[in-house]
């Protein structure tokens, strides 16, 4: 697969790239050990007969096999017994023995197509793994089976490689093939834009999802499944750049292939882009499985500063991740990058059915809450309320409101960053407020709750029912940075007295306009950081 790939691999005289690329060693002595550095048992592989691999597709195609081997044996001295008595002689007899041919037939085809499945590799997992695999909401879509599902090692209806980003015009060839690895639209959007700004450096995006290979919180068996499967060769082998986007455990596979002592079985993309723009371990359950995956994580950290320097590279598109990411592997990690969202959004037409803008009301959207619907109900907020997931056109719709509340319910959304570039005045409650709102049950989102809070304060009380707010300096919504950009109130009163006023009055800080200028010459800032991540080190054209 190597071998037909354009870009840097291609380019073997480039001296950086040999420094980058773990290149495998094919010879048995000579390549590096990882596995007593990592002690991550290797997963070896079957035992093959006549130079063809073994099949895993599990105990369901054996006992098919010889449960068809068996009948077949035991109807045939049966059947012929029976033909050769007088009720089957003459024409009966010549009809029986059509009968038995046509089964002979049935059988032989259903045995061979078993032994062509037998061949190729596929992803067979315990039973015990299939409820882990359906664990959270993504979307399945594994093809036919449930044991022995189709390995997704080669383009086929159940493993999708979309094109994301192309630049490349006639005969030109790609300096660089990147794949983002990542199930998130928003992301997926943002990423396509970053690549679209070096459109002169002919860079080529591709996009794979990775739900069609896991759920969430992909567990530590189920990853292993996927590098015996074939997959994370699959993947690694067609381009030089693999970003793992949105929830990492989705390439925990990839992740882990890293320590496979065997340099063959472990990814060979020259760079490999960790963006963390959720909780790292997102969906990966309490136990010992959670306590591999942080020893895995912590393993590539150290390895990041030494073998791997410059080829694993670690991303987060807020503060709360990278701060997360250190507390739960008790390490820290200054070579965290923070490269928030572009912050562009496209313009669509608003939905007919979505309540009509009017720049006298303020608009918000629901999100799993009940504090809008108090707000409007109990405090007498006019407010235009859009529905939960409902898409309204993006930011440039929301200006002709008078301003959007956003109650945070993560630590930071990409449209926080899109509604200051498109200069929507927004209305935010104070850390202080927005600690009142969850304690009060208007509010129950999970990152708010204690087991979660103690994370980011240093100097924390012991009740969580003072207002500790040391974890709003990792959230985006209380930066400095941002704070000119929005409007804060601090009780019912002051969101009352925000919401009588005019459209003019409210804008004091006339965010329309500075929103954009500041979000511009912060953009730059994005794509210079990006540019190093994607493309230091690496030859130009």
């Amino acid at each position: 697969m190597a071998k037909d790939r354009e870009g840097l691999h291609s380019r073997r005289n480039s001296a950086t790239h040999e420094l980058l690329l773990l290149k495998p060693d094919h010879s048995s002595t000579n390549h590096p050990s990882l596995s007593n550095f990592s002690g991550v048992t290797v997963v070896e592989e079957r035992p093959s007969t006549h130079g063809h691999p073994i099949s895993n597709n599990g105990p369901f195609a054996t006992t098919t096999t010889h449960s068809l081997q068996s009948m077949f044996q035991s109807i045939q001295p049966n059947f012929m017994a029976l033909f050769h008595t007088h009720r089957f002689g003459g024409k009966n007899g010549a009809i029986a023995l059509l009968v038995f041919i046509l089964c002979c037939v049935l059988l032989s085809n259903t045995l061979g197509h078993r032994s062509a499945q037998q061949q190729q590799p596929s992803l067979a997992l315990p039973p015990q793994y299939d409820d882990d695999y359906n664990y959270g909401e993504a979307r399945i879509n594994w093809g036919p089976g449930v044991n022995g599902r189709p390995a997704c090692n080669r383009p086929a209806p159940w493993c999708v490689i979309r094109k994301g980003w192309n630049d490349l015009g006639p005969g030109k060839k790609a300096r660089l093939m990147a794949v983002y690895y990542n199930t998130h639209g928003g992301s997926e959007r943002n990423l396509i834009r970053v690549f679209r700004h070096f459109n002169h450096k002919s860079l080529v995006l591709d996009v794979f999802s990775p739900d069609q290979i896991s759920g969430y919180g992909t567990s530590g068996a189920h990853a292993r499944a996927v590098i015996n499967s074939g997959h994370v060769n699959f993947i690694c082998g067609r381009y030089d750049l693999v970003i793992l986007g949105d929830t990492i455990p989705h390439g925990r596979a990839i992740l882990l292939s890293l320590l496979e002592d065997n340099p063959a079985r472990r990814c060979q993309a020259a760079r490999i882009v960790v963006e963390m723009t959720n909780r790292f371990d997102w969906d990966i359950k309490e136990g010992p499985d959670r306590s591999e995956f942080y020893r895995l994580m912590q393993k590539l950290v150290l390895l990041s500063r030494t073998l791997f320097k410059g080829r694993l590279v670690w991303v987060a598109n807020n503060l709360a991740d990278a701060k997360y990411f250190e507390f739960s592997l008790n390490m820290t990690i200054p070579e965290i990058r923070i490269l928030r969202p572009l912050g562009i959004s496209e313009a669509y037409a608003y939905p007919a059915d979505l309540p009509s803008p009017d720049p006298t009301v303020l608009a918000a959207q629901w999100h799993k809450t009940n504090v809008y619907g108090y707000l409007r109900e109990e405090e007498n907020i006019s407010m235009a309320l859009i529905p939960f997931g409902h898409h309204y056109g993006g930011p440039h719709n929301l200006l002709q409101f008078k301003g959007f509340i956003d109650i945070p319910y993560q630590y930071s959304t990409m449209k926080l960053y899109e509604n200051i570039a498109a200069g929507v005045p927004l209305l935010v409650p104070t850390a202080r407020f927005l600690m009142e709102l969850w304690q009060s049950g208007l509010h129950p989102m999970p990152i708010f709750n204690p087991s979660v809070l103690h994370i980011f304060a240093k100097n924390r009380s012991k009740e969580v029912q003072t207002y500790n707010l040391e974890w709003a300096t990792y959230v985006d919504y209380y930066l400095p940075e941002f704070a000119p950009y929005i409007y804060y109130f601090d009780n019912y009163a002051e969101l009352q007295a925000l919401s009588r006023a005019t459209r003019e009055k409210l804008d004091s800080k006339n965010v329309r306009v500075n929103g954009p200028k500041f979000y511009t010459e912060y953009r730059r800032d994005i794509y210079r950081g990006w540019e190093e991540v994607l493309l230091r080190g690496y030859p130009e054209e």
